[in-house]
């Protein structure tokens, strides 16, 4: 599940995980970004237009969505 992190931090913006449950993938994401430093500045989002299916890991820059 690493490599989603690290494949949203080498892109620009961030990425889209489908999943039959954004809600429990974003707990699990949140637990492997609270023991890692590096992911600090990865923010998740269930997407407002796809919410049963999309969870948005997006990259944060100065504390802001980028």
């Amino acid at each position: 599940m690493k490599e989603f992190l690290y494949d949203a931090l080498a892109t620009q913006f961030g990425i889209i995980l489908k999943s039959d449950n954004p809600e429990k993938l974003r707990e699990r994401l949140y637990k492997l970004r609270g023991a890692e430093p590096e992911f600090a500045d990865l923010s998740f989002i269930i997407s407002p237009l796809n919410p049963e299916t999309d969870l948005w890991i997006v990259k944060r820059v100065n504390n802001e969505k980028v």
